[in-house]
C-alpha cells in the first residue's frame, strides 16, 4: 500500500470504541484522515457529500448494522471498499456481508493486536481490481455493440 494519505469514514457507535479503532490505526501507522460518525444513516449523509477510499464499520446494530449499510451503500451507488469489526459471537453477520460484498473484516476482540495496514491495504487492492475489471468488461461490451 502507498503512503498516501487516506480518508477513512469510520462508523462507531460508542466511544470507547471509537478510542480503540483510532489507536489501532494509529499503531499500523496509516497516514489517514479519520472521521467518525456514529450510524449508517450519519455515513450514507457523509458519502453523499465528500469522497472516502474506505468505510470502517463496527457491527453494532442497530445504530450500525453492516447489513443494513451495505444495503444502504448499494441503493445509494455508493462503492467505497468496507471493512467489518465485529464480535466473534457476530461471525454468522459477517459471513452474509462477505455475500453482499464486504471486503474484509476483524474481530473486535483481535483489534488491540492487529495491524490493520495489511487489512486496509488488501481491501483497496481488491476493490481496484474489481473496478479495473468492471472498467475491463464495460469497454468490451461497449466494442460489442457497435459491430
Amino acid at each position: 500500500m502507498e503512503k498516501e494519505i487516506l480518508s477513512i469514514l469510520t462508523i462507531a457507535p460508542h466511544h470507547t470504541e471509537s478510542r480503540r479503532i483510532e489507536e489501532s490505526l494509529s499503531r499500523s501507522k496509516i497516514a489517514a484522515k479519520i472521521q467518525f460518525v456514529r450510524s449508517n444513516y450519519e455515513a450514507i449523509r457523509l458519502l453523499g457529500q465528500k469522497k472516502f477510499d474506505l468505510l470502517l464499520t463496527d457491527h453494532d446494530p442497530p445504530a450500525a448494522n453492516v447489513l443494513t449499510l451495505l444495503m444502504m451503500m448499494k441503493r445509494n451507488h455508493f462503492n467505497q471498499p468496507v471493512i467489518v469489526i465485529a464480535k466473534e459471537s457476530g461471525i454468522e453477520v459477517v459471513r452474509e456481508a462477505f455475500k453482499m460484498g464486504v471486503d474484509d473484516y476483524i474481530l473486535k476482540e483481535q483489534l488491540d493486536t492487529v495491524a490493520l495496514y495489511h487489512i486496509i491495504g488488501t481491501a483497496l487492492e481488491k476493490r481496484k481490481s474489481r473496478d479495473e475489471l468492471l472498467e475491463a468488461q464495460n469497454k468490451l461490451r461497449e466494442l460489442a455493440e457497435r459491430d
